[in-house]
């Protein structure tokens, strides 16, 4: 069985680039824009870890994933992986073991 084959959803990778354009009083303003860097991404997300975090009103679970990408997958930190409308943020991105096989990214909702 291929590692490819163990990909089973498909998700589409969102970069943001931030620009300055100057406001109506000359001022620059932070705007920033995104960008689809490609759709239909072969991929696995699954549950990391989480933790109940207290808020104002109660409580919240922030919980971490962690996504498998084929090798040479264009993902970045900070970058967004909507897979099954749930939008993941990248936080870290590794080559696995260091042996060009596969990535792995850290992710958070």
């Amino acid at each position: 069985m291929s590692f490819g084959s163990l990909l089973n959803m498909k998700g589409t990778i969102t970069r943001y680039t931030v620009t300055y354009p100057e406001d109506k009083m000359g001022a620059a303003t932070k705007t920033p824009t995104p960008t689809v860097i490609a759709t239909d991404v072969p991929c696995t997300i699954q549950p990391k870890s989480g933790r109940l975090r207290a808020i104002e009103y109660g409580q919240t679970l922030q919980a971490m994933y962690i996504g498998f990408f084929l090798i040479g997958t264009d993902l970045q930190e900070a970058d967004e992986v909507e897979v099954n409308s749930v939008v993941y943020k990248v936080k870290f991105v590794s080559d696995a073991a260091g042996r060009s096989h596969h990535i792995e990214a850290d992710l958070s909702r």
